[in-house]
């Protein structure tokens, strides 16, 4: 069947990548093999992250650069007065999420800048 119409032509196309997984998957033989035993021998502490210290990210805050305040709470005026009181808790966060594997989504949160 020829296809002309731009209409016709997305239907095509969205008709074949919704059947594409599942005609594929319905050819593949049933096993009762674990898909781990196809895996290579895990490498055990193949990635070190040590944990971030309160120092560590009291020296960070006070290398920021006040004249670059975005928004109006100007944030890295605050954080450089107030770094030792707040470096102690960043330090908690940080290190839970590096242990945890998870990122709180409040850290998520980005505004960019394009210059």
């Amino acid at each position: 069947m020829e296809l002309i119409e731009a209409r016709d032509i997305a239907n095509a196309f969205n008709n074949f990548f919704v059947n594409v997984g599942s005609n594929i998957a319905s050819s593949i033989p049933a096993s009762s093999t674990s898909p781990e035993l196809y895996l290579p021998e895990r490498q055990i502490n193949s990635l070190l992250l040590s944990p971030i210290t309160s120092k560590e990210i009291s020296d960070e805050i006070c290398k920021l650069n006040i004249s670059k305040a975005s928004g109006p709470y100007s944030i890295p005026t605050i954080l450089k007065v107030l770094h030792e009181v707040v470096s102690k808790p960043l330090e908690y966060i940080f290190n839970l999420s590096l242990t945890t594997g998870t990122v709180p989504h409040q850290l998520k949160v980005a505004k960019m800048i394009i210059k």
